[in-house]
């Protein structure tokens, strides 16, 4: 959590949340940096059950998931509510934090048209390994 706020600072996002594996296999934010972190801490999760949402093709497929244009996904490929509590966001990344399994995500929105050049993007890379000792693996 301590990084959130240095690389929301350095990449200009409107959010930088942290989600971790809960007992029950969901993802809930565990830390955050930006505006309405206390609904978004409550609110916003990822369940346990697989959904066709750009979250769960990061878990599944422990891949690096970039949206350009969130106006663009249907609303099965967000989370539920994520519209509501996230009517600004026009794009996104998601990092999946993962030894054995995922049991994190690293989360980066912004509310503008700016551009993520790809060195930031390595930067970001960089620093989601460095958080892997830790998660469970």
């Amino acid at each position: 959590s301590a990084m959130l706020p240095g690389i929301a600072a350095a990449l200009n996002t409107a959010h930088c949340l942290l989600f971790m594996v809960t007992r029950t296999g969901e993802m809930r934010i565990r830390g955050a940096c930006g505006k309405g972190i206390d609904e978004l801490k409550s609110r916003l999760r990822i369940s346990a059950e697989f959904m066709p949402t750009a979250f769960h093709a990061a878990i599944k497929n422990r891949i690096d998931v970039s949206i350009a244009d969130v106006a663009k996904l249907k609303d099965a490929s967000l989370p539920e509510g994520y519209r509501d509590l996230l009517p600004q966001v026009t794009k996104f990344i998601i990092l999946p934090i993962a030894n054995s399994k995922v049991s994190g995500l690293l989360y980066c929105d912004w509310d503008s048209d700016t551009l993520l050049r790809p060195a930031e993007m390595e930067g970001v890379k960089k620093l989601r390994d460095l958080m892997l000792p830790f998660f469970p693996a």
